[in-house]
Parts: C-alpha cells; structure tokens; sequence
C-alpha cells in the first residue's frame, strides 16, 4: 500500500534517480572515447563536465530523498510499522544515485592520473 502522499514524493525521487543512473551509464560509455583520443584535452574536458552534472544530479536526488522522508515520518502514525519498511526502499533507491557518482568520482581519478 502507498499512500498518495508518499507516492507524490517517491515518484520524483525514483525518477530523477533514474536520469543520474543514466548520466553514469553516459559516463561509462565515454571512456572508450577517451581511450581513442589518448584522453585527449577536448574529450577529458567533456567527460569532466559530464561527471559534474551527474554530481549535481545526485544532489538533487539528495534533497528529493528529504523530502520524501519527511513525508513518510508525517505519516507514521498512519502507516505503522511499515514506515520502517518504506524509509529502507526510498534509501534503496537514492543510493542507486549514489553508486552512480561515485562511478563518476572513480573516473574523474583515472583521468588525472
């Protein structure tokens, strides 16, 4: 059962989620360019600022994970014991957005080194 409260802030979360996780998949994609290019100038420059987006794009999907848990602990009271359960799957899925930057952060140390 998810209320529509909740479904009102999970939904913006799980799809920005979504674009980060597509952003690191861009991300990785990119690094048979680099590779090609000797990791030239140009294309570092490009998958550097790809990476910043895709920092920017987990920042987000921090404060959309605030939200939704400030929505679901309003209504605790409500939901019971499940609260428990919903707090994990909303972190589940902003973590996937974590994992996702910290792809990019690892690339970023390839491409200085």
């Amino acid at each position: 059962y998810l209320p529509k409260a909740l479904k009102a802030s999970i939904v913006p979360l799980a799809q920005r989620v979504i674009v980060a996780c597509e952003q690191g998949q861009r991300v990785i994609d990119e690094l048979d360019e680099l590779i090609e290019t000797g990791f030239g100038e140009s294309e570092v420059a490009r998958v550097d600022e790809m990476i910043l987006e895709l920092g920017r794009l987990e920042s987000e999907t921090d404060l959309l994970l605030d939200k939704a848990a400030r929505t679901l602990f309003s209504m605790e009271a409500e939901l019971g014991i499940a609260t428990i359960f919903w707090h994990q799957i909303i972190t589940w899925i902003a973590h996937l957005a974590d994992l996702s930057e910290r792809v990019g952060n690892r690339l970023r140390l390839l491409i200085a080194t």
